[in-house]
């Protein structure tokens, strides 16, 4: 499949699944172009056409009095870290994740974290910054990440925010005003214990009491973002519209996207070579250590399916199976929350 760039901003052109699409303003053409004359002109096209919108975004930023910000952003298994380091290298760059669970010591496969070895020529931050055992909260990562930029910044080089955790990229550059003690301990075990109790869609139905228009965004069985969702607001006494400041930094954000079909042959790939590079040690490992199994970094996507199996209730082949379609599910999720953001500039 052709891998070509719309930076409507900046660039007209996309070509997608053999098919040209010409952007002016809202309008769009669609053209058909023979499979071979794509295959024969559109390699490394699209990181041309990154290129020139990066190029002309970083042209216009210093009129605003902001500082720049490029966020590389996608489903998983899209391929943000490998066009992350192209830019990076490009533009004098350096990697800030945006992953919320690659920020845990230890969970290197499962996560697909970038190996020490490709740190080495492009700066990463947030990465190993927390235990398993450890809470990690948006909080944290909106500390974390604002001290790394103005690092950066202070060095002469180009932040980039890197990943596909929503919420921590929203929260980032829209400048959510949470407190820096976020919810407190007995409103999470609160929340927790009505999770266990009434179940996820009850919990969903009590965000709708109290922000209704944020429950429209996030799907009832995801449990993780509708406990995030309330935590915030009992925080803060906001529904999330409310909660926005003004932004700080000036941003660019390039999405990655495939078909969904393209996109699947890739998650059930990138499965397969996580157990080939060991995640089943990876996980005895973590086990090993005295980390819970039902704690909140252990129930990760990968994790909580391979435990399963190392506790002999699946086999090696089903939880192969789940994980490929608890992912599938997961990335369908991420793509319903970026498409309601008209500011990402796609990549297809």
């Amino acid at each position: 499949m052709a891998e070509v760039v719309v930076l409507s901003q900046h660039l007209a052109l996309l070509a997608c699944h053999h098919i040209l699409i010409i952007l002016v303003g809202s309008q769009r053409e669609n053209l058909y172009i023979p499979p071979c004359t794509i295959n024969h002109y559109t390699q490394g096209m699209h990181l041309n056409r990154i290129n020139e919108g990066i190029a002309a975004f970083l042209e216009q930023a210093p009129a605003t009095k902001k500082p720049p910000l490029l966020v590389v952003l996608g489903p998983t298994a899209s391929g943000k870290t490998a066009l992350s380091l192209e830019l990076a290298e490009r533009w004098n760059g350096e990697v800030i994740s945006a992953d919320s669970r690659q920020v845990y010591r230890g969970m290197d496969i499962g996560t697909d974290k970038i190996s020490a070895a490709e740190r080495r020529s492009i700066a990463h931050h947030l990465l190993d910054v927390a235990d398993p055992s450890e809470r990690f909260t948006v909080v944290d990562f909106m500390r974390l990440a604002r001290a790394a930029i103005a690092d950066i910044h202070a060095r002469g080089k180009l932040p980039m925010l890197v990943g596909g955790t929503g919420l921590y990229i929203n929260a980032l550059t829209e400048n959510f005003k949470i407190p820096e003690s976020g919810a407190s301990d007995e409103i999470r075990k609160k929340l927790n214990d009505d999770l266990r109790e009434h179940g996820a869609e009850w919990l969903h139905d009590e965000l709708k009491k109290v922000d209704p228009e944020n429950a429209k965004k996030i799907h009832p069985h995801s449990y993780v973002y509708v406990l995030r969702a309330l935590e915030i607001f009992y925080a803060t006494g906001m529904p999330k519209k409310d909660q926005k400041g003004v932004p700080e930094f000036e941003v660019l954000r390039i999405g990655l996207r495939w078909l969904r079909e393209v996109l699947a042959t890739r998650i059930a790939a990138r499965v397969e070579a996580q157990f080939e590079r060991g995640l089943l040690d990876e996980v005895r490992g973590l086990l090993a250590q005295g980390y819970d199994k039902n704690c909140a970094a252990m129930r990760t996507l990968g994790y909580r399916e391979t435990i399963a199996h190392l506790d002999g209730k699946i086999s090696l082949e089903e939880a192969k199976k789940l994980i490929i379609k608890n992912t599938e599910k997961f990335s369908k999720r991420q793509m319903t929350w970026f498409k309601r953001d008209p500011r990402i500039e796609w990549v297809v």
